[in-house]
Parts: C-alpha cells; structure tokens; sequence
C-alpha cells in the first residue's frame, strides 16, 4: 500500500480540489504526470484509462454529485478524496455516504 498520509489533512482551492489532489497523488505516488490544467487532466484520465469491474488500490473512484468528483481507492471500501471546503480525508466509499453515488472505477489501461 501507498503512503497517503503526507496527503491528509492538506487543502486544495474548490471548485477543482478533487482533481488537484488526484493530479498531485498521480505524479508522487504512481509517477503518472499529469497536465496540472484541470479540463487537459481529466480528459487525459478519460483516454488513458478503463471502467473496470472491481477496484484495486489507485484506481479512480468517479462519484455522483459535484462535476468532476473523483477519489482514488487506497484500500478495499476506501477513498481519499476532498471534501467541499477542499480539504483532503479518508472515507469509506462503499458505506452509507458514498455508496449508492459511485459512478464507477477507472485503472490505468
């Protein structure tokens, strides 16, 4: 398992703090480095990868609500992601909060 920890607790400006984060986990975590435009990085995760089934530990979670909410699973049933005043935290994404607002996971093709 990754270290997602130096992530926790930092702040990224909404309205794009979810894709920030993902953008910053993507490029120190999984050297994957992507544009930091917002609209250029999600449409780079949208051809680089796949829907899948069952996800694994850095897949992308995108999830019902605000535009562009995303979250990356760091284990089985949990997320980290940002919260609306932009700040990062771990959540359960299978529980009564998320759980019925996955729109689906993406792993890198």
């Amino acid at each position: 398992m990754k270290d997602y920890k130096p992530f926790i607790g930092k702040f990224y400006m909404p309205p794009h703090s979810c894709i920030c984060l993902v953008i910053d986990i993507y490029k120190q975590l999984y050297q994957k480095d992507l544009s930091s435009d917002v609209v250029l990085a999600m449409e780079y995760l949208r051809a680089h990868m796949d829907q899948v089934v069952t996800p694994m530990e850095g897949d992308l979670i995108l999830l019902k609500g605000a535009q562009w909410h995303v979250g990356i699973v760091v284990a089985d049933g949990e997320m980290i992601h940002t919260f609306p005043d932009g700040s990062v935290g771990l959540e359960r994404y299978d529980g009564f909060i998320w759980g019925n607002r996955i729109r689906g996971f993406f792993r890198w093709k």
